[in-house]
């Protein structure tokens, strides 16, 4: 059972129904690709050194083409220079969103001409609730799931967080 569940067992409903938005986001019907989706969840789960998140969103990640040199690149954010412009935007906005709370208007017209409304809403809400989980995942120190594949990418620096 993923630790997060036995996490959610505390608050049944409460679990239930984020994991329910959680889920939408991730699902058929999510418009924002899975590529820049987890892009963005790297990028909050390195900021905020979550290492739940860091650890369950690497092997995703890689799973969906995520390639060990852009993992290596996530801990630079928007300074590496093998993004494409619309990655780019997403780490700025991911640093924007958790730095300041709002993505800067240059930012989100470099956005706006790659993601149409419904995925630029779906990327703020990606970023904003992985933000709140990893709040509450370094909170409690929910120990990352059992790896059961070895994902090449970087290690989160050690010590008390953010």
């Amino acid at each position: 059972m993923p630790h997060a569940l036995g996490l959610f067992a505390h608050r049944v409903e409460l679990g239930a129904a984020w994991m329910e938005f959680a889920n939408l986001l991730a699902s058929d019907s999510a418009r924002l690709d899975v590529h820049h989706r987890e892009l963005a969840i790297l990028r909050v789960a390195w900021v905020t050194r979550s290492e739940y998140e860091w650890k369950q969103h690497v092997r995703i990640a890689s799973d969906a083409g995520i390639t060990t040199e852009q993992l290596y690149a996530v801990p630079e954010g928007s300074e590496a220079t093998l993004w494409t412009e619309p990655e780019r935007a997403v780490m700025e906005a991911a640093d924007q969103i958790l730095g300041e709370y709002g993505i800067r208007p240059v930012t989100w017209s470099v956005l706006a001409r790659h993601f149409d409304g419904p995925q630029l809403l779906e990327l703020t809400l990606v970023v904003g609730s992985y933000a709140c989980f990893a709040a509450v995942t370094n909170s409690v120190g929910l120990a990352p799931d059992p790896q059961f594949e070895v994902v090449d990418a970087p290690a989160l620096p050690t010590g008390e967080g953010p």
